[in-house]
């Protein structure tokens, strides 16, 4: 049951993760973006928003930093998913010795490891973002 709801998480990501590759290209459609948003979690009354500012704000580099940051935590979720994989297998088989468990176990704790990084280094990003524009608003307004 673990893995079904480890897999059910990750499928959560793949669709914020497809929003995010649709986002990258030159002449996106925007239809796309917004449903893997909306599969992602988020309300649906946001997404075209964050769709528009993840396209159109791409080149300032609070944004493009966030953008690449999300694409590496990408390239880890597929490691961690071939990973989770490769010790489904292994307990499925009934054949998972313990220096074997104990290899994966340490692969598991660097991939979390580095996931937690990628994840603060996105929020900070993000937050240094969500500060640009509330300046540039209050800059508009004064």
């Amino acid at each position: 049951r673990s893995y079904e709801s480890f897999q059910a998480y990750l499928e959560i990501i793949e669709a914020d993760s497809r929003a995010r590759r649709e986002l990258s290209k030159e002449s996106p459609d925007f239809s796309v973006s917004d449903a893997g948003f909306i599969e992602g979690g988020l309300d649906p009354r946001d997404v075209r928003t964050m769709s528009y500012l993840f396209y159109y704000a791409r080149a300032v580099p609070v944004i493009a930093r966030a953008s690449k940051i999300w694409a590496e935590g990408d390239l880890q979720i597929a490691d961690l998913r071939t990973l989770a994989s490769e010790i489904h297998g292994k307990v499925g088989s009934g054949s998972f010795a313990l220096t074997e468990r104990e290899g994966y176990f340490k692969r598991l704790m660097i991939a979390n490891d580095d996931l937690t990084n990628l994840e603060r280094r996105f929020s900070v990003a993000l937050s240094d973002g969500a500060r640009l524009i509330r300046e540039l608003v209050i800059g508009f307004n004064l």
